[in-house]
């Protein structure tokens, strides 16, 4: 008698925008303080290589406790740190808080093919 057995395979924490606590973020569009409260739509990929090594300059989104947003110059891989915040994720909705300040900015968002890109769309309020 044959038996065959199957095992889900782990997802990595982070694919479909899943399970994100701990997990880094690129996406190549400039962003800076004074402009993300007027961002519509941006996309992020997620970083499964040591960020020391990315080859192309963007944006950094670390999800921790906060949030904590940097520009990245891969040439002399240099950070700076342009917002932390907190956040809060509705996966049931599939929609991303940003409390920034006094204001809370609400996107919703889409993972697409392999779970290694999210598309966001700002939510009006």
């Amino acid at each position: 008698m044959a038996v065959a057995l199957t095992c889900p395979a782990q997802m990595q924490s982070g694919r479909y925008f899943e399970n994100i606590v701990g997990t880094t973020w690129q996406t190549t569009e400039k962003f800076d303080l004074a402009n993300i409260s007027e961002l519509q739509r941006f996309g992020l990929i997620i970083v499964e290589q040591e960020v020391d090594s990315i080859p192309f300059s963007g944006t950094l989104f670390s999800f921790d406790e906060i949030l904590k947003i940097e520009q990245l110059n891969s040439k002399t891989q240099e950070r700076q740190t342009l917002l932390e915040c907190s956040y809060k994720q509705d996966k049931s909705k599939k929609q991303l808080f940003l409390f920034i300040d006094d204001q809370v900015l609400i996107y919703s968002y889409l993972p697409v093919s392999t779970g290694t890109y999210v598309g966001f769309t700002k939510v009006k309020k």
